[in-house]
């Protein structure tokens, strides 16, 4: 139910609703899927070889020989949960850079005693590969309807 926060600030600029699927308050209701709700089963124990993250809180970057080349900014939820945006700069895509700084502040978050719940829209394959690569699991959905009656 926390991702579902996130997409209700959308809900007057597209009409209708957006709901958890694991909310009892929906359940039964039919809506188009419209996102995946992720949730962190095991540690990701990535090897962030030369690279170092520097920073704590909610903004960490990721450093390659003193070059910036991403950050993941967190999201604090309910005191115990946390969502992380990750982006890494164009010269550095497609390099394995985002799953390293994911995937090490995933584990930083568990460590520091919060639950990873994260999201992300049905058409953004490149993180919902990120996520399933890492062990993530996807544990519910973000759905939509124009009827906003429940």
């Amino acid at each position: 139910m926390i991702v579902a926060g996130r997409f209700k600030e959308h809900e007057g600029s597209h009409g209708g609703i957006f709901w958890d699927d694991r909310d009892p308050d929906y359940a039964g209701k039919e809506g188009v899927v419209c996102g995946y709700i992720f949730r962190k089963v095991c540690p990701c124990n990535v090897d962030l070889k030369h690279l170092k993250v520097e920073g704590n809180g909610d903004v960490f970057h990721l450093i390659d020989n003193g070059v910036q080349i991403g950050t993941a900014i967190v999201s604090y939820f309910h005191e115990r949960y946390a969502d992380v945006y990750i982006e890494t700069l164009e010269p550095f895509q497609r390099r394995g850079c985002a799953t390293k700084l994911l995937g090490w502040v995933s584990d930083w978050l568990t460590d520091n005693g919060y639950i990873h719940e994260g999201g992300c829209a049905v058409d953004n394959r490149a993180s919902l590969g990120l996520h399933l690569k890492l062990g993530f699991e996807v544990d519910g959905h973000i759905r939509w309807s124009e009827n906003s009656s429940a």
